[in-house]
């Protein structure tokens, strides 16, 4: 049987200001491990909203939302932080690089600052996943945004 990763259950979300809209009504999904998927609508439907709320950077919400099995609704916000920065890779529209390192010291940045491994240990495994980013051993270093921003997000978790 897959792992479910991801499961939202009613998900529903207001905005306040104008006036009270909700944006989302009883939104249910499952994601397993392995599987992509697309969200898709026109401009102004609640994609972005749900993005927000399946990332866990939005917590004003109704409904329940569980990563890998844990509920993450009503979790207190210092616990959210931490399980965020442990299990979740993100991958903005705008990368938010740090100009002034490198590509590789921009995507070994977050693996440092949650102190799992060791600066040697992340390196390696810096080298051992790069082997799928085409950038590794490109003779100017300077991929894209994207291509950091998705090494960056996939080397931290570990997954």
């Amino acid at each position: 049987m897959p792992t479910e990763i991801l499961k939202a259950e009613r998900l529903s979300k207001f905005f306040y200001e104008p006036g009270k809209f909700q944006v989302l009504h009883d939104v249910s999904l499952s994601v397993t491990k392995g599987e992509f998927l697309a969200i898709m609508g026109k401009s102004g439907c609640g994609k972005s909203t749900l993005l927000y709320l399946l990332s866990t950077l939005d917590t004003d919400y109704e409904g329940d939302l569980f990563i890998m099995g844990k509920k993450i609704s009503g979790m207190e916000e210092d616990n959210l932080a931490k399980f965020r920065n442990e299990n979740i890779g993100f991958v903005f529209q705008f990368h938010y690089l740090l100009p002034e390192f490198s590509a590789r010291e921009n995507v070994m940045l977050p693996a440092l600052k949650l102190a799992r491994w060791d600066k040697k240990t992340i390196e390696k495994r810096l080298w051992n996943a790069s082997d799928r980013w085409e950038w590794r051993n490109s003779p100017q270093n300077h991929p894209e945004n994207s291509q950091v921003a998705s090494s960056n997000a996939s080397l931290s978790r570990g997954r």
